[in-house]
């Protein structure tokens, strides 16, 4: 199981339940985070980036993989 802890800015840590249920209801489905996903989601826990930045983040990603022939 992953560790929920997400550091926030200021160095306080908080708990992200979201992504652990969602991953639970996800295997249910038979969906499952590719290794690169699970690699770029930590990096965005290391960074500290708030919903936000991740979400700007996952656009930018899927933006150029999307406008490549």
């Amino acid at each position: 199981m992953p560790d929920d802890r997400v550091k926030k800015p200021g160095g306080s840590v908080g708990m992200s339940l979201a992504r652990s249920f969602a991953a639970r209801i996800c295997s249910v489905e038979g969906m499952v985070l590719s290794p690169a996903l699970e690699k770029t989601f930590a990096e965005f826990d290391r960074l500290g980036l708030s919903p936000a930045q991740r979400r700007a983040a996952i656009r930018k990603h899927f933006q150029v993989r999307a406008s490549k022939p």
